[in-house]
């Protein structure tokens, strides 16, 4: 396959985890109804982001977020389409900030758990190990990180040299310093240049982003951006030869050399 046609949610993520579900349902059907085959959304997508409404680890349903998550595959498959599930995950060393990337079939492909943790996730998360990409049909390949992981540029490096062509990044990254949007904006538009990938960026909507959500080129380049602090959906076709060429192949490999065996750190969680 040589396009796809993708779609990052900049959606609306409050704290009730039952109005989310109901956004993020109408979200897969509005996304698949345009043809596309993946859609990205926000970070706590479904349970919402603790640290924004002082929840400790305590509060949070587990249960019911796993009977949801279970839910989004059934939609996932009703409408054919990947979906990347920004929600919480209970593990055996405690809630995890992940991304359930969920097949077209409704299957659960694998799972993403934020790495670089802020001072407030680590009052409730624990950090997670290794990142992966993920196969669609048709020899097309992503990978997927989560908010804070944009300030570090090994994630996506060790994702590229696995041979993802497009990066999915999803957000929460509200409620902050406004300051920041052209600083993480920029970094999205940096991490598509420097690794010949495509970013698709989905943030929550608000209130008060700290940057919008973005589909990045190869190049660095916008392909389609949102509008601040609203709640968009942006839906773009992703030419992949277009990641057959650019500054990561320009790179002298005989000159440096960058450690980043994540298989090494993977556990059977």
């Amino acid at each position: 396959m040589n396009n796809i046609k993708v779609a990052a949610y900049q959606m609306q993520v409050s704290n009730d985890i039952e109005a989310n579900f109901a956004k993020i349902k109408a979200g897969i059907e509005r996304a698949a109804g345009s043809g596309a085959k993946i859609i990205a959304l926000p970070e706590c997508a479904l349970p919402g982001y603790p640290s924004y409404y002082g929840i400790t680890s305590s509060d949070i349903n587990h249960v019911r977020i796993a009977e949801l998550n279970a839910e989004v595959c059934d939609v996932a498959a009703a409408n054919n389409i990947w979906v990347a599930l920004g929600t919480i995950v209970m593990s055996s060393e405690g809630l995890l900030n992940s991304a359930l990337v969920i097949a077209d079939d409704g299957s659960i492909a694998g799972r993403y758990d934020k790495l670089h943790l802020m001072p407030e996730d680590k009052k409730i998360f624990a950090p997670g190990v290794g990142a992966y990409t993920f196969d669609m049909e048709d020899d097309v390949r992503f990978g997927v990180l989560i908010c804070y992981d944009i300030r570090f540029p090994e994630p996506f490096r060790y994702l590229r040299e696995q041979g993802a062509q497009f990066i999915v990044v999803i957000l929460n990254a509200c409620n902050g310093d406004t300051w920041k949007i052209p600083v993480l904006e920029g970094a999205f538009r940096t991490r598509a240049s420097e690794n010949s990938c495509y970013i698709v960026a989905a943030n929550a909507a608000g209130p008060l982003q700290m940057a919008t959500s973005r589909i990045c080129t190869p190049l660095g380049l916008d392909l389609a951006s949102a509008n601040q602090d609203r709640e968009e959906m942006l839906i773009s076709d992703l030419d992949l030869t277009k990641t057959d060429s650019g500054y990561f192949f320009d790179r002298r490999l005989d000159q440096f050399k960058i450690w980043a065996n994540f298989e090494s750190l993977v556990g059977d969680d």
